[in-house]
């Protein structure tokens, strides 16, 4: 069994997925409505923040997905000054398939 962990962990790569402004938002946001909710013992409210913290998890798990069959290929850099475009490609490693197919 450990050997099936181990080479499941090295076959996979680790990809890092930064917040961004809204997302903080959204976290904020979630986290105060879980602060009044508690608060002032409603629990409509609680439900709803439960259902969009499943929301923020789920699209958190679906980009992590699909992050995680790209591998960036061909990126020139060439000199320049702020606002010069770089080009990256990206192709997929392997097609998504089956559930994890969104």
């Amino acid at each position: 069994m450990r050997n099936l962990i181990d080479r499941i962990m090295r076959s996979r790569t680790r990809v890092y997925i930064m917040p961004t402004r809204m997302g903080g938002y959204l976290i904020g946001l979630i986290f105060l409505m879980f602060l009044l909710s508690i608060g002032y013992s409603n629990n409509l409210l609680l439900i709803f923040t439960i259902a969009l913290f499943g929301l923020n998890l789920i699209w958190l798990v679906q980009s992590h997905l699909h992050l995680a069959r790209l591998s960036p290929g061909q990126v020139s850099v060439e000199d320049g000054h702020v606002g010069t475009p770089v080009s990256v490609i990206l192709r997929w490693k392997k097609w998504p398939m089956g559930v994890r197919k969104w």
